[in-house]
């Protein structure tokens, strides 16, 4: 009801409190009293050092630890404490590695993706097509639609296809085919260029506001802008 719906405005998408967390073995823990929140409509990045333990904090509000890590705090989505099957539900998680066969096409690779983690056997072939075409133009990718994605071989032969910055706008929509209420990137920026950076950046942010998600992810070293 109208209750219900006041509710949901007030409570964060996801909020964390004095997450502490520790590695079996290890006797510093990798975080130690974290605290944050991530609203719908919000970017949200982490940022530290190397080794500070961005990726880690990523990896637990995700739902992603190992079962022998030690954490302790709260963590809870819109008022109710996190569960981490619901978690893997409702997300998706942009590693910061381009997982992509370089010799398919840009709109054959997201089509891919779309075919694995749409859940509706209702969808059309011709349907999931119009959704990945429509998510490459919000990333600015529907001109590279039947450009190959590129990368090196396994026998070493490099195929020319899109840039560092394309290909991590294509993780992105990998990300979003399955119309996640929040999406985890790890280090969407690694590697790129500032000028790719500051487009990739930019994208998340303008995906965060337009489809009302929420966007978290790790940064190392941001340029001001």
């Amino acid at each position: 009801g109208s209750e219900a719906r006041r509710q949901s405005r007030i409570d964060p998408l996801l909020l964390w409190t004095k997450l502490h967390v520790r590695y079996a073995g290890q006797e510093k823990a990798a975080i130690s009293t974290a605290t944050g929140h991530v609203q719908r409509g919000t970017f949200t990045a982490l940022l530290g050092p190397a080794g500070s333990g961005k990726t880690t904090l990523l990896q637990c509000l995700a739902g992603r630890l190992p079962s022998d890590v030690s954490v302790t705090g709260s963590a809870a989505v819109r008022g109710k404490p996190m569960d981490s099957e619901r978690m893997k539900t409702m997300s998706s998680y942009v590693a910061d590695e381009d997982l992509f066969l370089p010799h398919l096409e840009t709109l054959e690779s997201l089509f891919f993706v779309a075919r694995m983690r749409v859940r509706t056997a209702k969808m059309s072939d011709g349907a999931l097509t119009d959704l990945c075409m429509l998510l490459l133009e919000e990333l600015g990718l529907a001109d590279k639609a039947n450009v190959m994605v590129g990368g090196e071989l396994s026998g070493g032969l490099n195929v020319r296809g899109l840039s560092d910055g394309q290909r991590r706008r294509l993780s992105l929509g990998c990300g979003l085919v399955s119309k996640p209420t929040l999406i985890f990137a790890d280090e969407p920026t690694s590697g790129l260029d500032a000028s790719s950076s500051l487009s990739v950046m930019q994208v998340m942010h303008d995906l965060a506001a337009n489809a009302n998600l929420g966007i978290i992810c790790t940064a190392h070293r941001p340029r001001h802008a």
